[in-house]
């Protein structure tokens, strides 16, 4: 398993190594939603999926098709504080603080 770090900004995208083949990830936090979400292109900047939600303890790519998406699973494994266990969702600072950790698993 693979534990990819997300820049504590609103958004970011890089480059990154999955399967054995570059890929770009991007990150982006929705201050109206509150809410995260992520995006995987191609390195030549061709997307493969945008806007994900990041949801917690679920596959995050599970009805992805796309041909040219690894083969691996994202997800999100998240511990957070007592007032919002039970939530289905990932607060803004919860990557920085480490209550939030992404991921990318090899099938």
């Amino acid at each position: 398993m693979l534990q990819i770090e997300i820049p504590n900004i609103p958004r970011s995208l890089m480059r990154i190594v999955l399967s054995g083949k570059a890929y770009l990830i991007g990150f982006e936090f929705n201050e109206t939603a509150d809410r995260w979400r992520f995006s995987l292109y191609t390195m030549q900047h061709e997307p493969i999926v945008l806007n994900l939600p990041i949801v917690p303890h679920f596959p995050l790519n599970l009805q992805v098709a796309d041909p040219r998406m690894p083969s691996g699973v994202f997800g999100v494994k998240s511990n957070p504080p007592d007032g919002r266990a039970g939530k289905n969702f990932v607060g803004k600072d919860d990557f920085a603080d480490g209550t939030a950790r992404f991921y990318y698993a090899e099938r």
